[in-house]
């Protein structure tokens, strides 16, 4: 087996940067889909600047915060391991469905700001986790921004629950452990 060397790692990198600029620039800016996804991005953020919580902004953010990036670190990963693909995408490099990760973010962060119990949290992203899964990945599908390749539906639904569950633990954890150190 020959040896890969760096600089054929970075050459092949090169071309693929290139072929997705290329890609990217004739057959999805200005397309309907990438008007969806943009549009539907700043909807959801003006919608979440208008109705955030000023008294809790801080925990919020950070729960979104670290959602944001769980869900940015697997999506670039499922597309990296060819478990996935966007052929629409905002931007033609980085996490290519960065609009979509915001959007979680976001209906993640009403969830939170919403939810306070456990109980009430948990039943709250098993419905936005099924919605996800089962109606905005199928749509997704349908409009040609998500190809899966090796993923199944089935997949996302505990990943998207755990995500927040996970993510109000820790953001939980950091509020009370700040609220002892006041006092």
């Amino acid at each position: 087996m020959e040896q890969v060397t760096m600089e054929q790692i970075k050459e092949t990198q090169q071309k693929l940067s290139d072929l997705r600029w290329i890609y990217w620039q004739d057959q999805v800016l200005f397309t309907w889909q990438w008007w969806l996804l943009l549009f539907g991005t700043i909807l959801l953020s003006v919608l979440w600047i208008r109705f955030v919580s000023k008294e809790r902004l801080v925990p919020i953010l950070l729960f979104g915060s670290l959602t944001l990036l769980v869900v940015i670190f697997l999506d670039v990963l499922g597309a990296e391991l060819l478990l996935w693909e966007y052929p629409k995408m905002v931007l033609p490099w980085g996490s290519r469905i960065i609009c979509i990760d915001i959007m979680i973010a976001v209906f993640y962060m009403f969830v939170y700001q919403w939810a306070r119990s456990w109980p009430i949290f948990l039943l709250a992203m098993t419905l936005l986790s099924a919605g996800f899964s089962f109606l905005f990945e199928p749509f997704s599908i349908a409009v040609s921004i998500y190809i899966p390749y090796n993923w199944s539906l089935l997949y996302s639904f505990p990943i998207y629950i755990a995500i927040g569950a996970i993510g109000k633990a820790v953001t939980d954890r950091v509020v009370h452990l700040q609220n002892q150190a006041r006092y």
